[in-house]
């Protein structure tokens, strides 16, 4: 199917004080949000309501639903995750999963010249999610640290705070997976949670 024709939702609730729902529509994008502390679970449902009813459209209607998986709020994440699953078993809809490391990843490799990063996103309690990066390689590591653990563990690797990306970037990763049926199987489908470990043993090669 020819991009142009897709049409379906990105699903965000992995900031705790941010709610999105994204609604691409035949190469065009609608966004509903909602800046409410914690209010993902009051407000999900409204604005997926609220993206349909303005374009005139059914959710059985869409192709696919993708969901930030993380990482991030877990209360937030876990909301988000009941209701797309939900909604994709009663729809019949492919589930496609977007990671935030890995949208943040594939804007790198592309565009910055240093052959080794550290991604860092904020967590609770003074810690931060981090994915080191060996460019070129495939591979990364994803763990969790405070400032103070990750300058010793990265002295001298380049730290960058995650900023959201364009919005244009999770679409694009969602239109790339599902036209490689990269989906996710909804019953399975949970957030991804990053526990502490020990970095050299956790590389991975990447998914994008």
């Amino acid at each position: 199917m020819m991009k142009e024709k897709l049409k379906f939702l990105v699903i965000d609730t992995s900031d705790e004080n941010l709610t999105s729902v994204t609604f691409y529509n035949s190469g065009k994008v609608y966004l509903k949000n909602s800046t409410e502390e914690r209010g993902h679970i009051k407000n999900l449902m409204p604005l997926i309501r609220d993206v349909l009813f303005e374009n005139s459209i059914s959710i059985s209607d869409l192709d696919f639903i993708a969901v930030v998986e993380g990482p991030g709020s877990w209360t937030g994440l876990r909301i988000g995750f009941a209701t797309v699953k939900v909604l994709c078993l009663i729809n019949n809809l492919k589930l496609i999963v977007i990671n935030n490391f890995d949208v943040f990843q594939k804007n790198f490799e592309n565009k910055n010249n240093s052959t080794e990063i550290v991604i860092l996103i904020n967590s609770s309690n003074l810690n931060y999610y981090y994915r080191y990066i060996l460019k070129g390689s495939g591979e990364y590591a994803d763990g969790i640290g405070s400032i103070k653990t990750l300058e010793e563990k990265f002295p001298k690797i380049e730290k960058i705070n995650f900023i959201r990306p364009n919005l244009n970037e999770y679409i694009n990763l969602a239109i790339e997976k599902f036209e490689h049926k990269r989906f996710q199987n909804v019953d399975s489908a949970e957030p991804y949670y990053i526990s502490t470990g020990d970095i050299k043993s956790n590389f991975t090669k990447a998914k994008v």
